[in-house]
């Protein structure tokens, strides 16, 4: 991923307003994702597997790294 596209805590902030996560600023990059993948619908999975295959993904070039 370049660093153009790296998942900034600034962007993940922005994803989570719709879905007005608790103390979404208080948490971890890594913690935040989970809370953001639950509220999508999706398993909180986030650098918890190795060699996923889910996709679609937003977060998995930067997990799979």
């Amino acid at each position: 991923m370049t660093k153009k596209n790296k998942l900034t805590k600034k962007i993940l902030l922005e994803r989570a307003k719709p879905y007005h996560i608790k103390d979404a600023k208080q948490l971890k990059k890594t913690a935040l994702i989970h809370q953001l993948q639950l509220a999508e619908g999706y398993t909180d999975c986030f650098s918890k597997l190795t060699n996923c295959s889910i996709e679609p993904c937003f977060y998995r070039q930067q997990c799979q790294k």
